[in-house]
């Protein structure tokens, strides 16, 4: 190869460097303010302990109290615990939070998943049940054991997510 040969591939790999660099640039700008702000969703709802501010729980929320105006996969929720609660970089889903609700129907481990955070009350929370190996290092042996036998009393693990926060209404 000739001298000039080698300076065209040097100015051709350099050129294609700067693309690349100039490429990541405007990647982590449009995906580093979206996932600061999703980072200070979580860390804003773990200060102020409210991932279960969706769930509707007994007494004041109940089938009996409510009707059809929502769906009751497990009837009623007695107790909710926050176990645990992430921010996402990529994806629509912005923030997840793992709960353990009490129900009339067994113990429940949910994921709830929030989309449109940056919408204001036009949020979606969507829980989705998980069976305890799918949430390892969150639960007990005690709490994981209840949670199996919610799942054993409810012929397996329900597959349609459960909205509990769909927008303004």
């Amino acid at each position: 190869m000739t001298t000039e040969q080698k300076t065209a591939v040097r100015r051709t790999l350099l050129a294609a460097g700067v693309l690349a660099a100039v490429a990541a640039a405007f990647a982590l700008a449009g995906w580093l303010p979206r996932y600061l702000y999703r980072a200070h969703y979580v860390g804003t709802r773990n200060q102020a302990n409210n991932w279960c501010a969706e769930v509707p729980l007994a007494p004041d929320v109940t089938p009996e109290t409510m009707g059809d105006a929502m769906l009751w996969p497990y009837r009623a929720v007695t107790s909710c615990r926050e176990l645990a609660a992430s921010a996402h970089l990529f994806g629509d889903v912005a923030a997840s939070s793992f709960l353990l609700l009490h129900t009339r129907r067994g113990a429940v481990l949910v994921r709830v998943d929030y989309t449109n955070i940056d919408r204001g009350r036009q949020y979606v929370a969507a829980a989705v049940e998980l069976a305890p190996d799918q949430a390892s290092g969150l639960l007990s042996a005690a709490d994981a054991r209840r949670v199996n036998a919610g799942i054993a009393t409810r012929d397996g693990v329900e597959r349609t997510p459960w909205i509990l926060h769909y927008g303004d209404g």
